[in-house]
């Protein structure tokens, strides 16, 4: 589904990722997993966008991505929940979930019943607006925005930041759900035992290239990702 090849990114002149090859099957949740700092956030900017990659290649369903704007992205099928959730913090938890679905040109309702079944703690929210949310609501409505756009990837950024571990638990199972109803799914997670127990496949990069690749369970337990990552020897 999602194949990226040779990649590299940045930001002006300062490099970022190098080299970066990378696959997501349909159906399928990959974990990108890694220390601050080490290009996550900017390999699903490059992926989404954002920032223009400076070599390599971006093919999602076939069609490569190059040059395309955010919105294009947006169509052609992937959808991207930041890091920090950046909701519109003025706004409602409802017309939040409806500027997810901008794009569409037939009516939405399905998508909006479909969130809120997925997260009943924002149907009891709708009209509240989004900057006052707790960190864990702000959380749902960030992801709801995205399955509003009715992706056929969708790619999170630290589902688990600021967040307490039960409402991750939560979260993730959710992730498994929309799984299995047919979306793949590219995560990034500081949580790495969290994330590679929910993974089919994963990624550790670390300074901007991909130094470990392999199943959830492989690198979960793999020596130098206990060492460096879930703190055991």
């Amino acid at each position: 589904m999602l194949e990226i090849k040779s990649l590299e990114a940045g930001y002006g002149r300062i490099g970022v990722l190098w080299d970066i090859d990378l696959t997501v099957g349909e159906q399928e949740i990959v974990a990108l997993v890694g220390s601050n700092g080490a290009g996550k956030t900017t390999l699903l900017r490059a992926v989404s966008g954002v920032i223009a990659p400076t070599k390599g290649s971006i093919v999602f369903e076939g069609r490569d991505l190059s040059g395309l704007v955010p919105e294009q992205v947006v169509r052609r099928g992937i959808a991207h929940v930041p890091e920090g959730r950046r909701l519109f913090a003025g706004l409602t938890v409802r017309e939040n979930l409806k500027l997810g679905a901008f794009h569409l040109k037939d009516s939405a309702s399905a998508d909006f019943d479909r969130v809120v079944e997925l997260f009943p703690r924002l149907g009891e929210r709708l009209d509240q607006i989004a900057g006052s949310l707790s960190g864990g609501e702000q959380q749902m409505c960030a992801i709801g925005r995205g399955l509003m756009s009715r992706p056929k990837l969708i790619m999170i950024d630290e589902l688990s930041l600021g967040l307490a571990p039960n409402l991750v638990d939560q979260l993730l199972e959710r992730l498994e759900t929309i799984r299995s109803e047919g979306m793949s799914v590219l995560l990034v997670e500081q949580d790495v035992d969290a994330a590679l127990t929910l993974a089919e496949r994963a990624y550790v990069l670390e300074t901007g290239q991909i130094a470990l690749e392999g199943s959830g369970d492989e690198l979960l337990f793999d020596k130098r990702v206990r060492e460096a990552y879930l703190g055991v020897a």
